[in-house]
């Protein structure tokens, strides 16, 4: 049985797709295999696709372009998760950097623990264990994780009926991983496997173009602070429909607050004062100073609040508030210091 199938949606990126198809079929193993759908590329995609006589290389073609429609590349990777064989599928990024090397010690870490619903690879501490159904939900899902190392195991992931609308963006927003893994958590036996990829560098980010290439503006772009309350509520509503006790839910659902506090502000800096993203995206370069930071987490801290406790997932609004503030500006003292430890861990890798 083929353990892995690694799946790839791709557009106009032909010659940063065969560096990796090269390096993954050079592993002489028949425990993976990898699946490709090309978007209706125009520079030769499919032609240097079909070079390969290995077998363990599969690839679609759409129709029609996909890709700039309102939801985006999900579409493709449903088609390409209906199509894996593997015992787990992996998501890969095309413009993405992989660890090939590592995937020989993927595939054995699967082998070694079939019975595990899934996960995600982007530890830098060690391979992480959650067992049982609340740790799974608690350390897994809803942190609207990059989908380049992603692992669903392939049954579980097919046997959940409504998996479709989940790779639409009136559903997930732009993360419909994070809403397969909430799901695949109320079964437990869920892992945190050590980091293979590292995003694409800034050069090739502003050079190889996404479906949000030159699209929105620092308001309305996929990652302001509007645009992410909205994913947060999606997010909160998904998790309401899964099997677990109310006081599970509460603290879930403020941990995810937490993640996107942190996404309304510190990440959101990020994207609007790299010249690589902003590039990318058709924006100028903001400045983003301290009165701004703080105005952007007072204003999430407060819509945040009104959510949960529409869904009922609070006890305490100001306790709430409190808490949210106190966590902002540890980060806001505390963030220069991990910068520094990332850059070290980064290394290593």
């Amino acid at each position: 049985m083929i353990m892995l199938s690694i799946y790839i949606a791709t557009y106009n990126r032909k010659e940063i797709l065969r560096r990796k198809i090269d390096e993954m079929l050079a592993i002489k193993s028949d425990d993976f295999d990898v699946w490709v759908l090309d978007d209706c590329s125009n520079d030769g995609t499919v032609e240097m696709l079909s070079e390969f006589p290995d077998t363990r290389l599969h690839y679609i073609q759409n129709k029609e372009r996909v890709g700039i429609n309102e939801d985006g590349a999900m579409p493709n990777w449903y088609r390409l998760l209906e199509a894996c064989d593997g015992r787990f599928a992996l998501h890969l990024n095309d413009r993405d950097i992989f660890y090939t090397d590592k995937l020989p010690d993927l595939i054995k870490f699967l082998k070694n623990h079939m019975d595990y619903s899934g996960g995600i690879c982007d530890s830098f501490s060690g391979i992480k264990y959650y067992d049982s159904p609340e740790e799974a939900l608690l350390e897994i899902p809803y942190k609207a994780s990059h989908p380049t190392g992603v692992v669903f195991r392939t049954d579980l992931y097919k046997a959940i009926a409504e998996r479709k609308k989940y790779f639409e963006k009136e559903t997930s927003y732009i993360h419909p991983h994070d809403l397969v893994l909430g799901k695949l958590s109320e079964g437990g036996k869920m892992f945190r496997y050590n980091k293979i990829f590292e995003l694409a560098d800034t050069e090739s980010f502003a050079k190889n173009k996404s479906f949000y290439y030159n699209k929105g503006t620092e308001k309305t772009s996929w990652f302001a602070p509007a645009e992410r309350l909205k994913e947060f509520q999606m997010f909160i509503k998904h998790m309401e429909n899964l099997s677990f006790t109310w006081q599970i839910k509460e603290k879930k659902a403020i941990e995810i607050a937490k993640s996107y506090l942190y996404f309304c502000t510190f990440n959101y800096k990020y994207y609007i004062t790299n010249p690589g993203q902003t590039q990318h995206y058709g924006i100028e370069v903001q400045p983003f100073g301290r009165k701004r930071m703080i105005c952007c987490a007072e204003e999430f801290i407060e819509k945040s609040s009104v959510i949960l406790n529409e869904q009922h997932l609070l006890q305490n609004i100001s306790l709430y508030k409190i808490k949210m503030k106190t966590y902002f500006y540890a980060i806001y003292i505390l963030k220069p210091l991990w910068d520094i430890y990332k850059k070290g861990a980064n290394r290593k890798w």
